[in-house]
């Protein structure tokens, strides 16, 4: 069953936000590529980035070479790529998705897993192989990637965020019309993505708001209608006039109780 989420949830695609816990979760699963990357980084910067290498505690820097296993490139290259379509999904390009950037992420769950279940299998070979030697930090590593397991099976966050991708226009159209509600026509228009049924989107708005206000048929439910923003409204002239019309009638109403009371 899916938790419930706020607003502030949901990034511009209309899908939930990569928390916090998934971030880390995501750099704690690539840390093998991290020594090579703060290198390359440290190169392309020239000066600056040796000073910057320089900076980083020695502790930091013997704690990461130390651990690094070279064939565990291979075993966390589907965390790599799951931080890229992260990124990817935020953009506005992201309905234009492929079919594979959407398996990887629909499937980045159990792939996540899979990472941390291969990368303790490749050290407890490492250590009984004798070519590391068990150590606070492979304990560590271990504790930490068994943790991040119980997190990924345990969280229901997790498989919420997983299971939402930016779907295709044509599949956003479809969700926004079976919902068939202001609301979720407002969502359709409130993406990023490309839109190939702005103008349809906007008339539907208009006939359900106009049909919400005629079954009120009150000054206010109009005034809403006039007050709502949809482009080119085909009925706020009428809106206009029956909120008119009202108010005419509830003047006459309050003067004709004047006259009789007076009587």
């Amino acid at each position: 069953m899916k938790k419930k989420y706020s607003f502030e949830d949901y990034n511009d695609n209309n899908v939930l936000k990569v928390s916090w816990p998934l971030k880390w979760v995501l750099l704690y699963a690539i840390k093998p590529y991290i020594p090579g990357l703060l290198l390359a980084v440290g190169n392309m910067m020239g000066g600056i980035g040796k000073i910057l290498m320089d900076l980083i505690p020695s502790t930091t820097k013997d704690f990461a070479y130390q651990y690094f296993i070279s064939h565990l490139l291979w075993t966390c290259l589907p965390a790599l790529l799951l931080v890229i379509v992260a990124i990817k999904r935020n953009l506005p390009k992201a309905p234009q998705a492929g079919r594979f950037v959407r398996w990887l992420w629909k499937n980045g769950r159990e792939l996540l897993m899979s990472v941390f279940i291969l990368e303790i299998a490749m050290i407890l070979v490492y250590l009984v192989t004798g070519l590391k030697k068990p150590d606070e930090v492979f304990l560590t590593v271990l504790y930490l990637d068994a943790m991040a397991i119980f997190f990924l099976v345990k969280s229901q966050g997790m498989r919420d965020i997983f299971a939402e991708f930016p779907p295709p226009d044509a599949q956003a159209w479809l969700l926004a019309c079976q919902e068939h509600t202001i609301l979720s026509y407002q969502m359709y228009l409130s993406s990023n993505a490309v839109k190939n049924h702005t103008e349809e989107a906007y008339m539907k708005m208009d006939e359900l708001a106009w049909e919400q206000a005629t079954t009120e048929d009150t000054m206010e439910s109009y005034q809403r209608y006039v007050d709502l923003n949809i482009m080119a409204k085909r009925h706020a002239f009428e809106a206009r006039q029956r909120i008119a019309e009202l108010i005419g009638e509830r003047l006459s109403g309050g003067e004709d109780k004047d006259q009789e009371s007076k009587a």
